[in-house]
């Protein structure tokens, strides 16, 4: 609201002013040179100021929508991973539902996820090579195939001590860098557990929520989703986390571009 009263102001100031001016310029035929000089001076001193008050505003509105940046940290796979996600993704297409995979977005566990303050992305890569380099490649274990609290379809890791402490560390971490004041999405208000953690930490899938997985499609209709699963047949499966990677997640969480990563040592 406030952004919009700047800008109103901005447009009756410039028509104001350019009002004045062509009133100067025409006030006394008598002494038409003094009027142009009048105007010259008027219309030097008007282009000026709104030079100046455009640059406050561009510098306002842009600090402002630059400053609300998602970002996903999340641990990247090796190849098996890829291709046990990709031919699950193959039977979803068949079966006619749009899938994460087939539109380009990255495979990835998501350690966390949230909003960050402007020019935060240089301290979070900081960070991530840090405990990387501390962090020794591990096992994981793709063990059912559900469907979400968020009525979308996941495959799920089996979490434990090594997964765990990376994203707790990855959380810790980070969260002083996080936009403190971003809306509660309306589907965590259902969960007062996770709805106390996003408060507290801008997430809702931290601590003894995090819950390792790889989603596999948006918002589907659940019927879709329900017949798929009952026809299809998961097979477990394992992998290896490799490197730890950030992206620019959309307003869902999802990332088509990896813009950021650093490999796990051993």
């Amino acid at each position: 609201m406030i952004k919009k009263i700047f800008f109103l102001a901005f447009i009756l100031l410039c028509f104001n002013i350019f009002s004045n001016a062509d009133y100067s310029t025409s006030n006394d035929e008598a002494n038409v040179s003094a009027s142009d000089q009048n105007f010259n001076n008027l219309d030097i001193g008007s282009v000026f100021l709104i030079i100046i008050v455009g640059a406050i505003l561009f510098e306002y509105f842009g600090s402002n929508s630059s400053s609300n940046e998602n970002y996903n940290v999340f641990i990247i796979m090796d190849n098996r991973a890829t291709k046990n996600i990709k031919n699950i993704s193959k039977k979803l297409e068949e079966n006619a539902i749009e899938n994460l995979y087939t539109q380009g977005y990255v495979i990835h566990v998501t350690l966390y996820l949230t909003k960050y303050e402007k020019n935060s992305l240089y301290k979070i890569k900081e960070t991530v090579e840090k405990i990387a380099s501390q962090t020794k490649s591990f096992d994981m274990e793709f063990y059912k195939l559900e469907k979400t609290e968020r009525k979308t379809l996941a495959v799920y890791a089996k979490n434990n001590q090594n997964i765990q402490q990376l994203a707790d560390e990855i959380t810790v971490n980070l969260t002083k860098y996080r936009k403190k004041d971003i809306k509660t999405p309306e589907w965590v208000k259902y969960f007062p557990e996770k709805e106390k953690l996003f408060n507290l930490y801008g997430s809702p899938d931290v601590f003894i929520n995090f819950n390792p997985h790889v989603t596999l499609l948006t918002q589907e209709n659940s019927s879709k989703i329900n017949s798929f699963i009952s026809n299809y047949t998961f097979t477990p499966f394992k992998t290896k986390a490799i490197s730890i990677g950030i992206g620019k997640a959309n307003n869902s969480g999802h990332t088509k571009e990896i813009i950021y990563s650093q490999s796990l040592t051993g």
